[in-house]
């Protein structure tokens, strides 16, 4: 049996819907996947409690909403929101291999009692006068470092017991939660009031004690804060991913639209009118007044070369985009440019002669 497949574009396809359907689901349009930032930070705000409890940390709101500016901004490979998520994912996870590393100074004491106690083996061994006065001096030596790692190992202990506890109180909340809502839809009433309105409040509280404890540790300077996801650590995810300095990341779009011509004026000399211009135009389009399905501005660099022209679009997208690599379709245009202008003025001189080269042009 032959088979037929439709040649015309899928847009004029005719599209039949049950009218029972048409309630039921609703048009969501590209631009409010893609250009607006609200979806993906609600969608991050739903998600952050369960990774919070899957990596045993905290996850800051700020945190959440750099992640999606960031995203939308750097990580164009992906789409939101999973670019997002998986930006959020990756700081959470660093922040907790960060916490569950030991710290520098207690690895440094441990390495060093390694290699006195190795040491005071060897001497052991021998019988002379110097290899004993030695060995008394490493057994000293050895001593002092146990008397410096015995507290720092047990501060290290303690705070990492607490932070197991607490997550442990977090995964045990998150459990009678998903119990409650299995309870409801098999409506079993009895047993998702008993987790509702007792089991969960009682790990509630004591999660509350327990974080209550660590903040006035935290706030005395006892213990530092390890466990919290800051916008800093979004920033350096994506400073790793990206090889853009951290500190362009955290600057705000504002700060940069400010100083639009100081910024410009670094890398371009000589250029005032061209700098004014361009800052101005971006500015008009990210304050919103600019036209939609419209470019920001149109510009026609003219000069000969060294004037600038390349450096503009390489300095404004650096400026912009933390990056000159978003500048090549501009850079191509006026290479471009440039070859027809020399194969044009190979061709007059071809047909009039070098001495009437200059009146042609």
């Amino acid at each position: 049996m032959p088979r037929y497949s439709s040649t015309s574009p899928r847009s004029q396809r005719p599209s039949y819907v049950l009218p029972g359907f048409r309630s039921t689901f609703f048009h969501l349009t590209s631009d409010a996947l893609l250009f607006t930032l609200a979806l993906p930070q609600a969608i991050l705000r739903g998600i952050s409690e369960k990774y919070s409890v899957h990596h045993g940390v905290r996850i800051l709101d700020g945190a959440l909403v750099l992640a999606a500016q960031l995203a939308k901004q750097y990580l164009t490979q992906r789409r939101l929101p999973d670019s997002a998520i998986d930006l959020v994912d990756e700081a959470a996870s660093s922040v907790k291999i960060a916490r569950e590393t030991r710290p520098e100074a207690l690895d440094n004491l441990e390495r060093k009692k390694l290699e006195v106690g190795i040491e005071i083996h060897a001497l052991e061994r021998e019988k002379d006068e110097v290899s004993k006065q030695r060995l008394e001096a490493a057994k000293k030596a050895l001593q002092d470092i146990e008397d410096q790692l015995t507290p720092m190992r047990a501060q290290y202990e303690a705070e990492k017991s607490r932070g197991n506890e607490i997550n442990d109180v977090r995964q045990k909340i998150d459990t009678l939660k998903s119990k409650v809502l299995d309870a409801e839809r098999r409506q079993d009433l009895e047993t998702a009031a008993d987790l509702k309105f007792y089991a969960i409040p009682d790990l509630q509280k004591r999660l509350a004690d327990l974080e209550a404890r660590k903040a006035e540790k935290e706030s005395a300077g006892e213990v530092a804060e390890t466990n919290i996801v800051t916008e800093t650590d979004i920033a350096e995810v994506v400073a790793r991913w990206t090889a853009i300095p951290t500190g362009r990341l955290m600057s705000t779009e504002k700060q940069k639209l400010l100083q639009m011509e100081k910024i410009l004026s670094r890398s371009l000399v000589g250029q005032p009118e061209a700098v004014k211009a361009v800052s101005n135009a971006v500015r008009l389009n990210r304050s919103g007044l600019g036209e939609k399905n419209r470019p920001i501005a149109s510009f026609l660099l003219c000069g000969p070369s060294g004037t600038g022209k390349t450096l503009l679009a390489k300095t404004l997208a650096e400026a912009m985009f933390n990056s000159v690599r978003l500048s090549q379709v501009t850079t191509t245009w006026l290479t471009v440019a440039r070859l027809l202008t020399r194969h044009l003025t190979s061709s007059a001189a071809r047909r009039h002669g070098p001495h009437r080269l200059e009146r042609v042009l």
